[in-house]
């Protein structure tokens, strides 16, 4: 089946202009935000004129989709926008009036308050003036066809016209069709405007449809902002039925505009008393947040008690994709696969969050540090008091309520970090075969977290950021999303039942607290001080509870057995179970010989 890639592939401009004649008298309606999804399907009933070129060109207006990459007025005006930024190059070159050819665009961009426009030049009349077809709002109006040629008065009265040359080469190049495979970076969005959940104000696409600039139908296609759409449609349909989508097994299908998420749509505008086109516009998805946000507000008593489900030990991982089936009974969530039923976790809320949490789960491994002492050492023994204070001990804590956005492990690895534990930990689990089970559809390229799609491959992780991973795996701290969950069952069934994933943790774990330890010598000088003051140092750098100001003074001023109990008093005021905990555990560790007889050396980043 043809899709807008091999339309690139023979592109160019007598193709494009044959096109743009066919939209001639379809009688076409105009509806601002509409059109230009799908080049491989006929011209749209209902387009805006930044849709129609999209379409006579033969690339989707989001290019690609699923790319947040849309090509309005402004976009053309400026040689292709978000797309010409990654693309690294321009999509289309500015040419003087003089020169200008049929073919070629005729635009001017949003200004003042006004949309701009854009049509593609179609030739000259006997006059010497050019001929444009467009569809616009004033054909409808004159002609009542949106879609029509005409002169090219309306662009000679704006002065920031610009006529603009299609680079085809350049778009099959940025299209990976003569290059490279193109990498898409999800583009960071900061909430506000009128949309108000979480889940769908940070989404580019949906503030644009909230602002009546964009309104996105069926396509069959990825189209950005309708993953969020979906989730949020699931979260209200835990009330009302007729609003769940079916995304597939492990939602395969997520993000696909197809005629699930239009049923659903509709259901929607029925109860909402607007028009049933199972279309996603303004007044829908301003409606739609109203009720994500009320829905958000009740949160119910969790469940204190603790829950104990007996592991299979005949699972076995294979490198086979696993299917999670999610099951919510009130604010507690399980999930099975392969017969096997497990608890994921319970939704709570946390200072204006809502997310999950799981330290009731019984059956969760438990961190004992004589089974890796072989492996890692006194390093085994080292880390054991704050894995203890950080999640009792439990390999499968898990945490997606917080800042941090999604928390996993024993010593709590954060994803919020870029190149931090989290990642690092992520980062390593991928390179197992094992992956192929829980996370299929991620892989690692250039050492970073990357998500191949049919048009490109999402890049979720940089130096810079982790939030486009954050983001996977937890859409939004507003709610918990199925997706959410199943991220999380991925994790917590995978750490049950993989040795490789829980040696993983403690590798990164020891890995990690040793980093610690040298930042902590660069700044404060540890040379030679005991393995318990070493601790207590890295331990509140984990937990990020005091300063290096705070700690220098301690370690200057006094010897090991002062330097620890004064280390201690920092942050113990806020956290004295945590400050109990450690101490307890020091001291059942030094009374078994493991701490209380090493030094620091820097030279080997080692206690010696």
């Amino acid at each position: 089946m043809a899709n807008w890639k091999d339309l690139l592939k023979t592109a160019n401009i007598a193709q494009s202009l044959q096109r743009a004649r066919t939209g001639l008298e379809e009688t076409t309606t105009y509806v601002l935000g509409q059109g230009g999804f799908d080049p491989t399907k006929m011209l749209t009933k209902k387009c805006d004129c930044s849709g129609f070129v999209a379409w006579a060109i033969g690339i989707p207006r989001e290019f690609p989709p699923g790319s947040n990459r849309w090509l309005d007025t402004d976009a053309y005006w400026n040689g292709g926008g978000a797309a010409a930024k990654a693309a690294g190059f321009p999509l289309l070159k500015n040419v003087a009036a003089a020169d200008a050819e049929p073919g070629d665009l005729i635009v001017y961009p949003d200004h003042g308050g006004m949309q701009g426009h854009i049509g593609m030049i179609s030739g000259m009349d006997s006059h010497g003036e050019l001929k444009v077809i467009h569809c616009s709002k004033g054909n409808f109006r004159k002609f009542g066809d949106a879609t029509r040629e005409t002169d090219s008065a309306v662009w000679k009265i704006q002065a920031k016209t610009r006529f603009m040359r299609i680079d085809f080469d350049a778009m099959r190049r940025y299209a990976g069709i003569t290059g490279d495979t193109p990498v898409i970076d999800p583009i960071e969005v900061v909430a506000g405007g009128a949309l108000h959940h979480s889940l769908l104000a940070t989404d580019a696409t949906l503030q644009l449809v909230s602002k009546g600039k964009l309104e996105l139908t069926r396509t069959g296609m990825r189209v950005s902002g309708i993953s969020a759409v979906q989730q949020a449609m699931n979260i209200l349909a835990r009330e009302h039925e007729a609003y769940a989508i079916d995304l597939g097994v492990n939602e395969a299908s997520i993000g696909i505009f197809g005629p699930r998420t239009e049923t659903a749509l509709e259901a929607l505008q029925a109860d909402l008393s607007l028009p049933q086109t199972g279309a996603l516009d303004a007044a829908t998805l301003l409606a739609m947040d109203e009720l994500l946000v009320k829905a958000s507000e009740n949160v119910e008593a969790p469940d204190t008690s603790d829950i104990s489900l007996p592991t299979s030990g005949s699972t076995e991982i294979g490198n086979q994709p696993l299917v999670f089936q999610l099951i919510r009974e009130h604010s507690t969530w399980f999930a099975s696969t392969q017969g096997e039923r497990f608890f994921v976790g319970n939704r709570v809320p946390f200072q204006g969050r809502v997310g999950l949490m799981n330290l009731r789960d019984q059956s969760s491994p438990i961190y004992d540090p004589a089974e890796y002492a072989n492996t890692f050492d006194h390093w085994a023994h080292f880390i054991a008091p704050t894995v203890k204070a950080e999640s009792r001990g439990h390999f499968n804590c898990l945490n997606t309520y917080d800042r941090a956005g999604f928390t996993f492990g024993f010593l709590q690895f954060a994803a919020h970090v870029a190149d931090g534990d989290f990642v690092k930990f992520f980062r390593a689990l991928l390179q197992l075969d094992e992956r192929k089970a829980y996370f299929p559809d991620l892989e690692l390229r250039d050492g970073r977290i990357v998500q191949p799609t049919e048009n490109g491959v999402v890049r979720l992780e940089t130096a810079a950021s982790s939030d486009p991973l954050k983001r996977y795996l937890n859409p939004s701290g507003g709610e918990v999303e199925n997706r959410e969950v199943l991220s999380a069952a991925r994790f917590v069934h995978w750490c049950a039942h993989s040795k490789a994933h829980r040696e993983l943790q403690v590798k990164v774990g020891i890995d990690t607290i040793r980093q610690k330890l040298r930042t902590a010598h660069n700044k404060i000088n540890l040379e030679g001080r005991g393995d318990k003051v070493c601790f207590v140092v890295a331990d509140i750098l984990h937990q990020g509870r005091g300063t290096f100001v705070m700690m220098k003074q301690i370690i200057h001023n006094n010897n090991d057995a002062a330097a620890y109990e004064k280390l201690l008093t920092i942050g113990a005021s806020s956290f004295p179970e945590r400050i109990q905990t450690i101490r307890a555990e020091v001291a059942k560790l030094e009374a078994a010989g493991h701490f209380g007889t090493r030094k620091y050396s820097s030279a080997s980043n080692d206690l010696i």
